[in-house]
C-alpha cells in the first residue's frame, strides 16, 4: 500500500515539477530516494606557490586533473601523489598565456585553455606534439566584450558558449544584462558560424555617484550553462529554469526536455551572504590599492547603502553546475548559505524525474565538478575565498 502511495506521490511531483509548479514536499522524494556520499580524499591545491584563484577543473585521464587559474597558470594535478605541475608559461608565444581562465576538455589526450587576455584557445597535448592555437569565430576572438564560458568538441565542429556584455535598463540603480550565445562552427572553418541559442540575462547592478561607479553581480542571477554528453548531444539551460534545449552533434535542434527539481525560495541568509561577499571583495581591494582608513570607510558606507537598493529576486536558482556522465547528466542543486550539503541529481537523456539523487556533504562552496564512476570530484572554495581544495566524494548506490 505504501509503495502505491509513494508511486502516486512521485507521479504528481513529476507532473507538477515538469510544468514548473514548486511543491516543497516533493523535495526529497521525486523519482528516487536521496542517498548519501562520503569524503574519499581532500587535496589542497592552494598555497605554497600553487593555485591562487582557480576557476575550472577537468578530467585529463590517467588519474590526472587539470586546473586553470588566471593568476597562477594551468596546472596538472596527479590524484595519486598529489603532485602539481605547471603546464606552459606566462607569455604571448606558442604554449604561453597571460590569463588562463578556463580549462576545457578536448579530443584525445589534449587540454584546451581559453585566454581572454590573448583572445585565443591554446591546445596542450600530453603526448607527442607541440601546443597550437585553435581559431575561434571572429565574433568571439575579436570582441573584447565577449568571453568564452564553455566549449564542446565534436569530430569536426566546435560548440561555443560565450557571454557578451549587453545594454542596461535605465533606472536609479541600473540592471546590466549580458547576452549568452551558443555558437557552432567547423573546427577548420571558424568564419562560418551558426547561432544555436541566445538569451539576454541580468548580469550586474551598477550605481553612479558623483565620484564613483559601484558595480556588483546581480544577486542569485540566472546563468546559461551547457554540457555535451558522450553521444555529442548538447544540453543548454538557464539555472533558474527546468527546461533544457537539446542540440544534436551537427547543430540540429532536438526536442527540449524538462527536469524535475524543487524550487528553493530566497531566504534572508542569501541576502546576508551576498552582502558579505561583496564587502569582503571591496575590503581586499581597498588594502591592495591602499585607499587608506578614511577613504575606505566612506566608500564602504556608500557601498552598503547601494546594496540595500539592489532589487532582490523571490526565488533562488534551481541549480548551478552541469556534469555530463556518459549518456546521462548530473545537475548540482544550488546551495543555501550556512548549509554545506547539496543534492546532486542524475537525469537520463529524456530528462523527467531524476534516476538518482545524492546528498553531498560539501566541505566548501563548489566551483566545478568531474564525474568518474561512482566518484564525484569537486573543486571547492572556502568561505573567505583564500583556500581551494579538490574534494573526492564516493556516491552511495541508488536506494
Amino acid at each position: 500500500m505504501m509503495s502505491v502511495r509513494r508511486g502516486i506521490e512521485s507521479l504528481v511531483c513529476f507532473i507538477l515539477g515538469t510544468v514548473g509548479v514548486p511543491i516543497a514536499s516533493c523535495a526529497g522524494q521525486v523519482g528516487t530516494r536521496v542517498s548519501g556520499a562520503t569524503i574519499l580524499a581532500v587535496t589542497n591545491v592552494s598555497g605554497d606557490g600553487r593555485l591562487l584563484a582557480p576557476t575550472s577543473a577537468i578530467d585529463c585521464g590517467s588519474g590526472v586533473v587539470c586546473l586553470a587559474d588566471p593568476r597562477s597558470g594551468l596546472w596538472r594535478l596527479d590524484l595519486v601523489t598529489g603532485a602539481m605541475t605547471l603546464i606552459g608559461r606566462v607569455g604571448e608565444g606558442p604554449g604561453e598565456y597571460r590569463m588562463p581562465r578556463l580549462a576545457l576538455s578536448w579530443i584525445g589526450d589534449t587540454v584546451a585553455l581559453w585566454d581572454p587576455a590573448l583572445r585565443r584557445v591554446t591546445l596542450f597535448p600530453f603526448g607527442h606534439g607541440r601546443p597550437r592555437v585553435q581559431e575561434l569565430a571572429s565574433q568571439i576572438a575579436d570582441s573584447l566584450l565577449a568571453s568564452v564560458a564553455w566549449i564542446g568538441t565534436g569530430p569536426q565542429s566546435l560548440t561555443v558558449l560565450s557571454r557578451i556584455a549587453g545594454r542596461s535598463r535605465e533606472s536609479a540603480t541600473k540592471v546590466v544584462s549580458a547576452w549568452s550565445v551558443l555558437w557552432q562552427h567547423a573546427t577548420s572553418s571558424p568564419r562560418e558560424t551558426k547561432v544555436l541559442l541566445s538569451r539576454s540575462l541580468p548580469r550586474s547592478i551598477i550605481k553612479n555617484t558623483r565620484t564613483m561607479t559601484y558595480r556588483a553581480d546581480a544577486p542569485l542571477r540566472p546563468i546559461l550553462h551547457a554540457a555535451m554528453l558522450a553521444n555529442g548531444v548538447t544540453w543548454a539551460g538557464v539555472s533558474t529554469e527546468r527546461e533544457f534545449r537539446r542540440i544534436g552533434p551537427a547543430g540540429e535542434a532536438m526536442s527540449s526536455v524538462h527536469v524535475v527539481i524543487p524550487q528553493r525560495q530566497a531566504v534572508p541568509s542569501d541576502r546576508n551572504a551576498y552582502r558579505d561577499s561583496i564587502l569582503a571583495h571591496f575590503r581586499n581591494e581597498a588594502v591592495e590599492l591602499k585607499y587608506g582608513p578614511r577613504v575606505s570607510a566612506e566608500m564602504e558606507d556608500v557601498l552598503r547603502r547601494f546594496l540595500k537598493e539592489v532589487p532582490w529576486p523571490s526565488a533562488a536558482p534551481l541549480w548551478d553546475i552541469l556534469v555530463p556522465a556518459d549518456s546521462t547528466i548530473w545537475i548540482g542543486g544550488s546551495g543555501t548559505p550556512g548549509i554545506r550539503s547539496r543534492i546532486w541529481r542524475q537525469f537520463g537523456a529524456n530528462g523527467g524525474a531524476p534516476i538518482r539523487q545524492v546528498r553531498v556533504p560539501h566541505k566548501w562552496a563548489p566551483i566545478a565538478a568531474i564525474k568518474s564512476g561512482d566518484t564525484l570530484r569537486v573543486l571547492e572554495r572556502s568561505r573567505d575565498g583564500d583556500a581551494f581544495a579538490l574534494v573526492s566524494y564516493l556516491l552511495a548506490p541508488r536506494r
